[in-house]
């Protein structure tokens, strides 16, 4: 059996009204609608992250890409 913690937030009754319509609206409860939103960012941080460990790798153009794999005309 995982674990599990539970979590509040303080937020206005205009967000949580606003948030419950869009929670309703993707057919999701609030807590997972919020999950996978912080979910998503974290994952771009840790992309974002990876982009700045590699910004003094080479790079190669769309165009140098498609040469290589000979679809120069494509």
């Amino acid at each position: 059996m995982t674990k599990t913690k539970s979590m509040s937030i303080n937020i206005s009754e205009s967000e949580y009204e606003e948030i419950k319509s869009f929670a309703d609206f993707q057919g999701e409860s609030i807590s997972d609608l919020v999950l996978n939103a912080v979910r998503e960012q974290m994952e771009l941080w840790e992309d974002l992250k990876d982009i700045a460990e590699r910004k003094d790798e080479p790079t190669s153009s769309l165009a140098e890409v498609r040469k290589r794999l000979g679809l120069c005309n494509v």
